[in-house]
């Protein structure tokens, strides 16, 4: 038994919704944010192979938090916040009790000289007596701390001036004893100077203030820095305390050549009739960039916390990136960016960049919690944290890595992104495309079932990205578009190749274009390139490999299935009056996708497509291996496997996995069983 091809794609042919942003305002280019690395940390959580800096082994650093960068004295430094040592270092106590450290000073400043972003950065870290990263401690003119840097106290942001190193440092925690639930956050920043590389620092002024101690009231807690064309330093920042993530974004400037006097700082209190920007020296007086709204009544609600700001060369604009739990129509939460042609605005309306479901970020390199109604998906937790939900937040650019393609209209941009459990950074990039480009982009060539990375041949594939077919397209092939059986390479004026051979051109939309891939054998880097009424992209690089295995899903979730007698299998809630669990004994049947070469070999183009494995895929239910009876393909690219549900499993959705070759079907997919 199986079910017709166009019932399994259904979930195949859904895709994202991009933000509405103003008419002048480039655009994100779909299925663009993608994890280059992860940052720090001994292994990578989601691979399980070694980072490029393993900073257990050379660093005594566990994880850390947040890590804002800037350039100064030929290197790149990172900021981090609230790390976490090692027990030892060195054969010898590197606790946070343990001497040199203290409780009141758990942060951490790497740099690195690396400038090969695509396979990642290797870092080094300012370090301490025994060799181990060393927690930076701000220091009155006496040379004692002036400032305490505990927990949610942190350094925020840096710039050099003038071959000097100013950072900026949050402190003053509103709660006295911060705890896991209460963690609270700080409320007064200062200016410190490094004149050693980091190794000291000094307390030049307070950058914003309360009215009172430890209280609400402080508008630049949390900081972008960024340099004019005008000699201005331009300063976007947030409240903390109570306002932490629930702050408008204010913005000041100083001249450079201040920046080391606690005179000078200029507010913005917003545009005069002319256009032109009015300043204020009075913090009070700053007023905020914009407005963020949440759900489906639009309810005035802000949300920033840490925020990132670059100037792109490449579209002309300047950019802000800010993590925001709002949800509305146009944009899920997660990272937020918006574009200003100058940097007071008017900022455009936000983008959501970075949605940890929508961008594959839980459940693979963001662990989502286990509870009794969600099972393990992932791998990627910090021991002992299963129950801890994971997310994205403190999206800092990587500014010198930025790149462009004027014939596409495109830019790349690189940021670092905490992920809270694991306790680590990851390195992400996005691709953006300047306003009223016609070129198609693309931004992700992906599994069409889980979007893996790598391809393979004979495998429905997903392109992602903008301009990809003509407005308002939005179909998948029909009987009429298939001549002398041969499946369509060109629908709507849409075609693609796959290492230089058409593949099969199966749903077109402007944002997603859905393909079988050719049966040709290919390994390794390939180009994909997509083509729009005589119009192509810029190639796309995918890897290859023999196979690429996932379940077909109904709604992203539930593997797509039938009982044995051709009716649909899930919860019954699922499609209700449609859909039953399966019951513990019987044989089920499992559709699947991308797991390579069969007993008969495919007829590039052919409608008709069939053959079986050369072994059987191994399949577990709720971590039980079943039988599996028959595994083959059935229709193209569509693989059909007649699996015996293990009697032995409880009631619920239960996680399925099939393993061929060494390699295994996507993370987070169930099937409902029921006795």
């Amino acid at each position: 038994m199986r079910v017709a091809v166009a019932i399994l794609l259904l979930g195949v042919a859904e895709f994202a919704v991009c933000a509405r942003a103003q008419p002048a305002d480039p655009v994100w280019v779909p299925g663009s944010s993608q994890k280059v690395c992860q940052l720090v940390g001994e292994m990578d959580h989601e691979t399980g192979q070694p980072t490029a800096s393993q900073t257990e082994t050379n660093y005594g650093l566990a994880g850390n938090d947040l890590g804002s960068s800037f350039q100064h004295d030929g290197k790149l430094w990172f900021l981090f916040g609230d790390s976490h040592p090692t027990a030892t270092f060195n054969g010898k106590p590197n606790g946070q009790s343990d001497p040199p450290r203290t409780p009141l000073d758990n942060d951490s400043v790497g740099f690195t000289t690396g400038t090969n972003i695509s396979q990642c950065l290797k870092l080094d870290f300012v370090r301490d007596s025994i060799g181990a990263y060393q927690s930076p401690v701000v220091l009155n003119a006496q040379g004692t701390p002036a400032i305490t840097l505990g927990v949610d106290e942190v350094p925020i942001a840096g710039i050099d001036v003038g071959g000097r190193m100013f950072v900026v440092f949050a402190t003053d925690n509103d709660v006295a004893t911060p705890v896991i639930g209460d963690l609270g956050f700080a409320t007064r920043s200062v200016m410190g100077v490094s004149d050693d590389d980091g190794n000291t620092y000094h307390y030049l002024y307070d950058l914003s203030a309360p009215p009172c101690s430890h209280c609400e009231g402080a508008r630049f807690v949390n900081v972008a820095i960024a340099s004019g064309t005008d000699g201005y330093l331009y300063f976007w920042g947030s409240g903390g305390g109570m306002g932490y993530r629930n702050s408008p974004v204010y913005l000041a400037r100083k001249l450079a050549t201040g920046m080391a006097q606690a005179a000078g700082m200029q507010y913005f209190t917003g545009l005069a009739k002319s256009g032109s920007p009015n300043f204020s020296a009075s913090e009070g007086d700053a007023v905020a960039l914009f407005q963020d709204v949440n759900g489906a009544g639009n309810t005035p609600t802000n949300c920033t916390g840490e925020l990132g700001v670059e100037y792109n060369q490449f579209v002309g604009r300047w950019v802000m990136l800010y993590n925001c739990l709002d949800r509305t129509a146009a944009n899920p939460n997660g990272v937020y960016m918006r574009f200003a042609q100058q940097p007071w605005g008017p900022w455009g309306a936000p983008q959501t960049i970075f949605n940890e479901q929508r961008d594959r970020g839980l459940c693979h390199f963001i662990h989502r919690a286990v509870t009794a109604t969600s099972p393990a998906c992932d791998q990627a937790g910090d021991p002992g944290r299963e129950d801890v939900q994971g997310g994205g937040y403190g999206p800092y650019f990587l500014s010198q890595f930025t790149t462009g393609d004027a014939a596409h209209g495109t830019s790349t941009f690189y940021y670092t992104l905490s992920t809270w459990n694991p306790y680590v950074q990851v390195i992400l990039k996005t691709t953006i495309q300047s306003a009223g480009q016609a070129v198609p982009a693309i931004g992700l060539v992906a599994n069409a079932e889980g979007e893996a990375a790598a391809i393979a041949p004979n495998t429905w594939v997903e392109i992602k990205g903008t301009n990809l077919a003509p407005a308002g397209a939005n179909r998948t092939w029909q009987a009429s578009d298939f001549v002398d059986g041969q499946m369509p390479t060109l629908l709507d004026g849409v075609s693609a190749t796959v290492n230089g051979k058409s593949a099969y051109v199966y749903y077109v939309s402007p944002t997603q274009v859905n393909i079988l891939t050719p049966p040709d054998a290919m390994a390794g880097p390939v180009s994909v390139v997509l083509t729009n009424n005589g119009t192509a992209s810029a190639a796309y690089t995918a890897q290859a490999q023999a196979t690429s295995p996932s379940f077909f899903v109904f709604d992203g979730t539930n593997v797509a299935a039938t009982h044995a007698g051709g009716s649909l299998l899930g919860p019954v809630g699922l499609y209700p009056g449609s859909t039953t669990p399966a019951k513990p004994g019987e044989t089920v049947v499992l559709y699947a996708n991308g797991f390579g070469a069969t007993s008969t070999p495919v007829v590039s183009g052919s409608s008709v497509q069939s053959g079986t494995l050369a072994a059987l895929p191994v399949v577990t239910i709720g971590g039980v291996s079943a039988m599996v009876q028959f595994a083959g393909l059935v229709a193209p690219g569509e693989f059909q496997f007649n699996v015996v549900v293990p009697g032995a499993l409880a009631d619920g959705n239960q996680p399925i996995a099939a393993t061929y070759n060494g390699l295994t079907t996507q993370p987070g997919t169930l099937i409902a069983v029921q006795h």
